[in-house]
C-alpha cells in the first residue's frame, strides 16, 4: 500500500530533476555558443573567395564550417588527395 502512495511522488521528483537538468543543459549550450562566437570573432579571420561562404568574417558556426571545409579541400589538393 505504501508503494502506491510513493509512486506519484517519485514520478514528480524525477520529473523535476529532469526539468532542472534540461534548463542547465540549455543554459550551458547558450553560454558555449556565445563563447565560441566571441573567440572566433577575436581571431579576425575571413573566408577565402573559393569557400562556400566567400569573403565572410569567421564569427559563427556556419562560417567556421565553411572555413574548415575549404582548409580540408586545399590540404587534400596539396597532398594529391592523400591524408
Amino acid at each position: 500500500m505504501n508503494a502506491v502512495k510513493l509512486f506519484p511522488k517519485l514520478v514528480i521528483v524525477v520529473g523535476v530533476i529532469f526539468a532542472i537538468a534540461g534548463v542547465i543543459t540549455s543554459g550551458t549550450g547558450i553560454y558555449i555558443q556565445s563563447f565560441v562566437t566571441k573567440q572566433l570573432a577575436a581571431q579576425n579571420v575571413v573566408t577565402p573567395e573559393d569557400a562556400s561562404i566567400p569573403n565572410a568574417p569567421v564569427n559563427s558556426i556556419p562560417t567556421a564550417l565553411s572555413m574548415a571545409n575549404i582548409i580540408q579541400h586545399h590540404a587534400a589538393d596539396s597532398a594529391n588527395g592523400l591524408t
